[in-house]
């Protein structure tokens, strides 16, 4: 998870670049899209791939606000219309 850069990379690179600056990133690997629903906080700051990680890893707080998860769900957007 998160990058995988040397520290010689890091330092060819503007700082700036691993923050997390959108809230449509994932703010654990800030490479993909969130799409996951973190229930009942209702945080959406998670992508599915970091999400599994975090399951396997028995995570149960959500990464924002600290409180207790107890349902993951994968959002997927569904144009409201069709393209033809």
């Amino acid at each position: 998870m998160g990058c995988g850069k040397s520290k010689q990379n890091l330092l060819d690179e503007p700082i700036n670049e691993y923050y997390w600056q959108s809230r449509n990133d994932c703010c654990i690997c800030l490479d993909k899209k969130s799409n996951m629903l973190l229930l009942p906080c209702n945080h959406v700051c998670i992508c599915d791939y970091c999400c599994r990680d975090l399951i396997e890893s028995n995570f149960s707080n959500c990464p924002l606000c600290q409180q207790e998860v107890y349902s993951c769900n994968l959002l997927q957007i569904i144009p409201a219309v069709p393209n033809n």
